[in-house]
């Protein structure tokens, strides 16, 4: 007995299949986090020659590292991958902390296009801080320069076990430096000659670094409002990484004396590094 086959016809349309570039930022919007931006560009203030290494100039509001940082607005941002892995590398063992980021095409309630460049800061929203502690040798000017800028100060304990209070015996900076208000304070050792040694617990506003853009340029065929087709910009994805290095900003000896980058250290003797 034949077996009977039916043939069914079937419409093929003459359009394909679009990628939704409202519904790409929807996503990113809703399982992402607020990060505040800050775009960078190379600080050209005291420059005389284009590749210039050196260039002291003095210190100015919003120029850090060899870069000016001017704030944008804010963007919510899917991060994955997060990670914290360290690596031994040729200086020694540096922290990983980096995660890959994905942006929507526009700043948080407005119209205005992201755009994305290396070295560009994203702080996490201004009021979250994160907790740390170091050990700082006291230096004989009063101000203590800590490894990142200080929102607040917990406590101060220094290797006679002496305690200090904030707002009593020292203060926080507008730059995040730690400054001895009064006499008691930790002074010099007498057994090493150089300034006492302090372990100092502090807050501060963590912010990432766009360390390489992953997809620069993502582009979609899409239809366009007046019914033609055309080329439209998607989301864009870099690798962000932690700021963990804040003592690596370029010696400037011509800044700000109170700046953290023209501070000196002692050719012997004396207190603390700066």
């Amino acid at each position: 007995m034949a077996t009977k086959i039916d043939n069914f016809g079937m419409d093929i349309p003459d359009y394909g299949i679009d990628f939704d570039a409202d519904a790409f930022d929807y996503r990113i919007r809703g399982a992402g986090v607020k990060l505040v931006h800050y775009k960078g560009q190379r600080c050209p203030v005291g420059m005389s020659v284009i590749g210039d290494g050196r260039r002291p100039h003095d210190h100015h509001v919003g120029c850090s590292n060899g870069f000016i940082y001017t704030p944008s607005a804010s963007i919510t941002t899917l991060m994955v991958g997060n990670s914290n892995t360290p690596g031994l590398k040729d200086l020694g063992w540096i922290a990983g902390s980096s995660a890959v980021a994905t942006f929507p095409r526009c700043y948080d309630d407005s119209e205005v296009p992201f755009s994305l460049c290396p070295f560009d800061r994203f702080y996490v929203d201004e009021n979250i801080v994160v907790p740390t502690w170091q050990l700082v040798q006291s230096h004989e000017t009063g101000l203590e320069r800590l490894q990142f800028p200080a929102v607040s100060v917990e406590g101060i304990i220094d290797a006679r076990g002496i305690t200090y209070a904030p707002c009593v015996d020292f203060r926080v900076t507008s730059d995040g430096q730690v400054e001895w208000l009064g006499q008691k304070r930790p002074g010099i050792d007498l057994d090493s000659g150089s300034g006492t040694i302090c372990s100092i617990r502090y807050s501060y506003r963590p912010y990432f670094v766009c360390l390489r853009l992953m997809h620069e340029i993502r582009l979609s065929q899409q239809n366009l409002s007046d019914g033609s087709r055309g080329v439209m910009r998607m989301p864009q994805q870099c690798l962000l990484q932690r700021e963990y290095l804040f003592l690596n900003e370029e010696a400037d000896d011509m800044s700000n004396p109170r700046s953290p980058r023209s501070q000196k250290a002692p050719e012997s003797g004396g207190f603390g590094p700066r």
